[in-house]
């Protein structure tokens, strides 16, 4: 009886060390709403386009049409921006690609094109890391209101 216990007790440990852990959940931000400075809209850009990635792994292709939508306004968002005037052609140019290809984005999620959702995933991101260091906006977390 004591080796059947053991056995089930050290089965039933390895049985749970082994289970799938929960996906990643990201929380939604709101899709409308002012945007207080660009050190905010950045961010609210970056985490866009961790939720795309996010969704683009689970094959969420509704959730990446609504994240492109959001990025799309993140960027309109971004182009209005006020910043100094030798900054504000750049800011508004990086802001109108960001827009063109959350457009993309948008576009091949509706055709589910898993490479050119990675295409422009990838183009998001990256412009987003741009645009961080182009305006000294290396952010850690989520701007204090």
């Amino acid at each position: 009886m004591m080796r059947t216990l053991s056995i089930f007790t050290v089965l039933s440990l390895v049985s749970g060390c082994t289970t799938a852990p929960d996906p990643l959940r990201v929380a939604p931000l709101p899709l409308a709403g002012p945007v207080n400075g660009v050190p905010e809209a950045l961010f609210r850009a970056r985490s866009q386009a961790t939720a795309a990635t996010e969704a683009f792994f689970l094959d969420d292709w509704a959730r990446l049409d609504t994240i492109g939508q959001a990025l799309e306004d993140t960027a309109a968002q971004l182009g209005k921006m006020p910043v100094p005037e030798p900054k504000q052609i750049e800011l508004r140019d990086a802001a109108a690609k960001l827009g063109t290809q959350a457009k993309q984005l948008r576009a091949a999620a509706l055709k589910k094109d898993t490479m050119a959702v990675s295409a422009a995933i990838s183009q998001i991101g990256t412009e987003v890391r741009n645009l961080q260091a182009s305006f000294g906006a290396t952010i850690t977390e989520q701007p204090q209101k």
